[in-house]
C-alpha cells in the first residue's frame, strides 16, 4: 500500500523543484492534495527525496488504482489532473513566457515552457538519440522512430498524450501569427528536439495554405531558433491536426545541399536553388522578407494549379480535388537570412515502400514525411529484429510468419529477396547491416514514388519547366 502522506510530500517536493511552487503555498496545496487523494490521516510524513518525474507519476497512478481514483475514467488522467493543481496558472505561465522573451530572449522563454511541460508530465522529455539511422553508399537516410501521432484510415489525429483539459491549458502560450491568435503547445517526441504544435485559438485551421507563409515568417521572427513546417496534403489534414509543427530542428531532408541555382529577374534579391535528390524541392533565401514571401506564394499558387499530362499532374479540379500538394519549412539561415523550403508532392497515398506491410507502420506520419523522410512507429523495430532473426536462422522461415495477422505480414517478398541475393548469415551484425542497406533502398524507392518529378535528367528538366511558369530560370 502506498503511504498517502508520503506521496503528498513527494508531489510537493517535485512541484517546488520543477513547477515553481512557493513555500508560502505549501500548506494550501498540502490540504488540497489530502482532499483530492482522500488522505484522512494528516499525520506529518517529512520526505526530503525529489523523485524523477516518471517514477513519481507511476507511484501516483499506482495509488490511484488502489483508491479507485480516476479523471475521465483514467488513472493516468487523474495523475495529470493532480499535477495541474500544482502547476502555475495559465495566466502566470503566459505572463512569464512573454516577460522572459522580452528580457532574456525567445530561447530562454521556450526553455522555460518546455521544462514546465516536462515537469507537469504534459510531455515526456525524450532525447534525440532515439533515432534509427540507415545508411547507404549515397549517404544517410533516417527512419525517425516517433510516437506522437496515431492514425485512423491514414489520417493523423490528436497527439497521444494523456492529459486532462486543465493541464492542456497550463502548458500552452498564446502567440499572434499574421493577425490570427494561436496557441503553442509542446508535444512528446522521440525524434525532434522541443517539438511543438501551433493551433489557431479554437483549434481550427488558419487561412488557406498559400497564405500561410506570412504567418510562418511571423513565427520565426518571434522564435528565431525554431523552424516551422506546414502542409496542405489531405493525407495529413484531420479534424485535430495542428496548423503548424515547429521546434528546435530542421527536417532531415532539408539538411541536404542544393543541386544547382536558378534566378528570377523579378526577385533578384532572392537566392534560388533546387534540391532534387530525395524530393522535388526549391529553396528560397533572402534578407528581404517581403520579396521572399511574394515569390514563395507565387510558386505555391502556380503549383496548386499546374498541369502536366506527361507526368500525370492534373492540378486542382472544379470540385477541389487534385494531386498537387506541397509542404513548406521556414527558418533562418546561419547568416540571418529568411529561408523558405518548398517540397512538392503529387500523391495522396502513403508511399508503399514495403508492400502491404507499410500501412502497419506508417501511422506516425507528420509533415516531415512529406519532406522525403518516412516516420515509422516503435513497433517497426520489433519487425527488424525478427527479420534479422530469420536471416540468422534463429527463427525458421515459415509461411505462418507472413499471414495477415502475423508480425511479418507483407514482408515476404522483401525478406525472400534478401535471402535469394545474399543467403543466410552466421553473424548477426552482418545480417543487421545488410538489412539496413536493403531497407534504405526500399525507403528511397518509396520516396521516389511520391515525387512529382523523377530524379533523372528528364525529371529535372520537367521540374525546371514548372518553375519557368513563375519566371524562375
Amino acid at each position: 500500500m502506498t503511504d498517502g502522506n508520503q506521496l503528498i510530500e513527494k508531489l510537493l517536493n517535485h512541484a517546488k523543484a520543477h513547477l515553481e511552487l512557493s513555500d508560502y503555498d505549501l500548506p494550501c496545496k498540502r490540504s488540497l492534495l489530502r482532499y483530492i487523494l482522500r488522505v484522512e490521516d494528516n499525520t506529518p510524513a517529512p520526505v526530503d527525496q525529489i523523485m524523477d518525474g516518471q517514477s513519481l507519476k507511476k507511484e501516483l497512478i499506482s495509488y490511484a488504482l488502489e483508491k479507485g481514483l480516476t479523471y475521465g475514467d483514467s488513472t493516468s488522467g487523474f495523475a495529470s489532473f493532480v499535477m495541474s493543481l500544482l502547476s502555475p496558472l495559465p495566466s502566470a505561465v503566459n505572463k512569464k513566457f512573454r516577460t522572459m522573451r522580452e528580457q532574456l530572449g525567445a530561447a530562454s522563454a521556450c526553455e522555460y515552457l518546455y521544462s514546465l511541460s516536462v515537469g507537469d508530465w504534459g510531455i515526456d522529455g525524450l532525447s534525440l538519440d532515439k533515432k534509427t539511422r540507415l545508411y547507404s553508399q549515397d549517404g544517410p537516410i533516417e527512419i525517425l522512430v516517433a510516437n506522437t501521432l496515431s492514425a485512423e484510415d491514414g489520417c493523423p489525429v490528436e497527439p497521444r498524450i494523456e492529459h486532462c483539459d486543465c493541464n492542456d491549458v497550463v502548458r500552452s502560450v498564446s502567440i499572434s501569427l499574421d493577425g490570427e491568435e494561436c496557441v503553442l503547445q509542446y508535444v512528446s517526441s522521440l525524434s525532434r528536439d522541443e517539438e511543438c504544435f501551433i493551433y489557431s485559438k479554437n483549434k481550427a485551421f488558419l487561412p488557406p495554405f498559400d497564405t500561410k507563409i506570412n504567418a510562418m515568417l511571423d513565427f520565426i521572427e518571434y522564435i528565431p531558433d525554431y523552424s516551422i513546417t506546414a502542409t496542405n496534403n489531405p493525407l495529413f489534414i484531420a479534424k485535430n491536426q495542428p496548423a503548424f509543427v515547429a521546434g528546435r530542428f530542421t527536417p532531415t531532408a532539408f539538411t541536404v545541399k542544393p543541386d544547382f541555382s536558378l534566378e528570377s529577374k523579378a526577385y533578384p534579391d532572392v537566392e534560388i536553388s533546387l534540391f532534387h535528390q530525395i524530393n522535388s524541392g526549391v529553396r528560397l533565401q533572402s534578407f528581404n522578407r517581403n520579396t521572399l514571401e511574394r515569390l514563395s506564394t507565387e510558386i505555391l499558387t502556380a503549383w496548386h494549379n499546374y498541369q502536366d499530362q506527361n507526368i500525370g499532374l492534373t492540378g486542382v479540379q472544379g470540385d477541389g480535388a487534385g494531386q498537387n500538394f506541397a509542404s513548406v519549412c521556414v527558418r533562418y539561415t546561419k547568416d540571418g537570412r529568411y529561408c523558405v523550403d518548398i517540397a512538392l508532392t503529387c500523391k495522396k497515398s502513403v508511399p508503399d515502400g514495403f508492400g502491404k506491410a507499410f500501412s502497419n507502420f506508417a501511422g506516425d506520419l507528420g509533415p516531415e514525411a512529406l519532406f522525403g523522410m518516412v516516420i515509422l512507429t516503435e513497433k517497426f523495430n520489433d519487425v527488424l529484429k525478427m527479420i534479422s532473426a530469420v536471416l540468422t536462422k534463429k527463427i525458421p522461415l515459415d509461411n505462418s510468419l507472413f499471414t495477415e495477422r502475423a508480425p511479418l505480414y507483407g514482408f515476404e517478398e522483401f525478406l525472400n529477396g534478401i535471402i535469394a541475393d545474399l543467403g543466410y548469415f552466421k553473424d548477426e551484425q552482418k545480417a543487421q547491416n545488410q538489412l539496413k542497406t536493403a531497407m534504405t533502398a526500399a525507403i528511397k524507392r518509396a520516396i521516389k514514388d511520391k515525387s512529382p518529378f523523377g530524379f533523372d535528367d528528364d525529371g529535372t528538366r520537367s521540374f525546371k519547366i514548372f518553375l519557368s511558369t513563375v519566371d524562375v530560370k
